[in-house]
């Protein structure tokens, strides 16, 4: 789940800035694949990237763990490895009950 609203958008063009040390959209885009007016609108606030973009983010710009959970917790979203291991506690819980 994503949330939506202008200042999420914000934080995510600011960590973005952060983590890709200030790298131009168009460097950004060439390391990425995307087209430098989509990471330029990732910046400004006017969109927020899905997952899979999140993801090419991650793996173009190389970022270590930190700046991955950073990105991905920008934009309003738990990293892969929460994700699975909050969907192991719930599956947990679920049978713990119906027991």
């Amino acid at each position: 789940m994503r949330p939506k609203g202008q200042k999420s958008q914000c934080i995510f063009g600011a960590v973005l800035d952060i983590v890709s040390g200030n790298a131009s959209s168009s460097a950004i885009a060439r390391l990425t694949g995307a087209n430098h007016s989509c990471i330029s609108r990732y910046r400004d606030g006017s969109r927020i990237p899905d997952r899979e973009r999140i993801e090419r983010l991650v793996r173009g710009l190389r970022l270590n763990a930190s700046e991955e959970r950073m990105l991905y917790h920008a934009a309003g979203y738990l990293t892969r490895r929460e994700q699975a291991t909050f969907n192991r506690q719930y599956q947990s819980r679920v049978s713990e009950e119906e027991e």
